[in-house]
């Protein structure tokens, strides 16, 4: 006898096993496969992973495999003739496919971590923005769901993945900063002063302070603007037509 997962079609014409393989790949593909992370569930078919089936593949199969036992049954004894020959839908699903979608899916459960950094508020001043943890993928989870996927594409019940993931540290935390922030509140607190002879201006970088910084969080130090000090020196000489190499900071 010959079966279709457990449905048994011997005896069925063309059109019959055609209704009945049709009626069960429409299952298979709507077999929901879920996704948690936490509180977070993300609910897809297996159609919507690419997972297809190929329906008149499936029924030419069913008959190819009727005419071979019936050949067969003629040489054999009746009781082995009879014995259950269960078939399944010919699927048309591409590997990598899947594992495309499953990467893409689980990318969304990443996240860099964040270091912590000095932050300017109009309204507070100076502080320090904490560190945050990042998370990534741990390796090979993304093969590891994509081929139980594969291997449950004949089961139509719901399916369940949760990926497993692992904390990413940041590589400088808020208590590295105090420093930082003691020298970038002096370092902005006094105005800076441009001279040549007796031509004198001041510059508020108290005003804008951020404009005049740079920090480097690998060496923990904080520096003038370098580049915007240069810029400033050369607009005063431009508006005193002098040299810009003559002017004292």
């Amino acid at each position: 006898h010959i079966y279709l997962q457990d449905q048994l079609i011997a005896g069925l014409d063309r059109k019959e096993v055609m209704e009945v393989v049709e009626d069960q790949i429409k299952t298979l593909k709507a077999s929901e496969i879920v996704f948690e992370d936490g509180n977070k569930i993300a609910r897809l078919t297996q159609a919507d992973l690419g997972i297809q089936f190929d329906a008149e593949k499936t029924v030419q199969t069913i008959f190819d495999r009727g005419r071979s036992l019936w050949l067969k049954a003629q040489v054999i004894s009746a009781g082995k003739a009879s014995q259950k020959h269960s078939l399944k839908p010919v699927s048309k699903v591409k590997p990598e496919d899947v594992r495309t979608q499953v990467t893409q899916l689980l990318a969304r459960g990443e996240y860099p971590a964040q270091n912590a950094q000095l932050a300017w508020s109009s309204e507070t001043g100076w502080g320090i923005q904490p560190e945050g943890y990042g998370r990534t993928l741990v390796e090979g989870e993304v093969n590891r769901i994509a081929k139980a996927i594969l291997e449950g594409i004949y089961d139509s019940h719901q399916k369940t993945y949760r990926a497993r993931y692992r904390q990413v540290d940041p590589t400088v935390l808020a208590s590295d900063l105090t420093p930082m922030l003691e020298r970038v509140n002096v370092l902005t607190k006094n105005p800076i002063t441009l001279k040549l002879g007796k031509i004198k201006e001041v510059v508020e970088v108290a005003s804008n302070p951020p404009l005049w910084t740079t920090f480097n969080y690998q060496t923990k130090t904080v520096q003038m603007n370098s580049a915007q000090a240069t810029l400033f020196v050369r607009e005063f000489a431009d508006r005193h037509d002098i040299i810009p190499s003559t002017v004292v900071v």
